[in-house]
């Protein structure tokens, strides 16, 4: 019998676990491994719970930083070619705009609580919700220049961009916290 399974990959989160109990909350199994996983591996021996998505937890390193953690692209590009949906959350969207050819800086200050994020054009991530919300942010990094093919879908309050999109690809990236009671209609994005 198939069964849902969402991979959770771990790049140091607080919130890994928490994104865990969420999912688990939709009725969603899910398995967290660290970001080191060799996912060809992986995803050979789950052929009966193959992954229907695929989420990059957040982290307190910098995208920028050496030796900070990172994800292979050619991991990335099997799991566009098995049509398996990417998500990143904070370190998560930024490690997608450095594998994507996005150009990204690191903050003098970090983003650490409520924001106010505006959305909007045409994303999945946001049908059925409100085009301004509460969002918890904690992050050190920012987006500057988009990957190629990729859309932003909201920015916050002073013009930093918070998700952006590559639908064909399947690739999502959320530069908040949805899994937190803290961010508005968390549970519908």
């Amino acid at each position: 019998m198939k069964k849902d399974l969402i991979l959770i990959l771990d790049f140091g989160s607080q919130y890994t676990q928490l994104i865990a109990r969420r999912t688990r909350e939709f009725k969603v199994y899910s398995e967290i491994h660290p970001f080191k996983l060799n996912l060809k591996n992986f995803l050979m021996k789950k052929k009966i719970t193959h992954p229907q998505g695929v989420i990059f937890s957040g982290g307190p390193s910098s995208v920028t930083d050496k030796g900070s953690p990172k994800f292979s692209k050619t991991d990335l590009d099997l799991l566009i070619k098995k049509k398996i949906p990417v998500l990143g959350i904070c370190y998560g969207m930024q490690l997608l705009c450095s594998l994507y050819n996005g150009s990204l800086h690191s903050s003098i200050h970090r983003q650490y609580g409520n924001t106010k994020i505006y959305t909007f054009g045409d994303s999945e991530l946001y049908k059925g919700v409100n085009t301004q919300l509460n969002v918890w942010m904690s992050h050190g990094d920012s987006t500057d220049k988009m990957p190629q093919k990729f859309i932003a879908t909201s920015k916050s309050i002073n013009g930093v961009i918070c998700s952006f999109e590559y639908p064909k690809a399947g690739i999502y990236g959320l530069q908040f916290h949805p899994e937190v009671n803290h961010t508005e209609f968390g549970k519908d994005t």
